[in-house]
């Protein structure tokens, strides 16, 4: 999860890692122009913590970040 938020300029210090979570996946959201809610992104970050983080990483890949 460090790794993930280290590459997208954030630190997730001792925050709540769905909190976090939750908050890197809106910020990746909206940088990307893609669909979704905050509340979604909330619901995720809370159902599958290493689903979110996966899906993020995958991304950043992708786009060679």
């Amino acid at each position: 999860m460090a790794s993930v938020g280290s590459r997208m300029s954030e630190s997730c210090g001792c925050c709540v890692a769905c909190y976090f979570l939750g908050g890197l996946r809106t910020k990746f959201r909206d940088n990307g122009n893609i669909q979704g809610s905050v509340c979604n992104d909330g619901y995720l970050s809370m159902l599958c913590v290493p689903c979110v983080v996966w899906q993020i990483e995958r991304e950043l890949n992708n786009l060679g970040i």
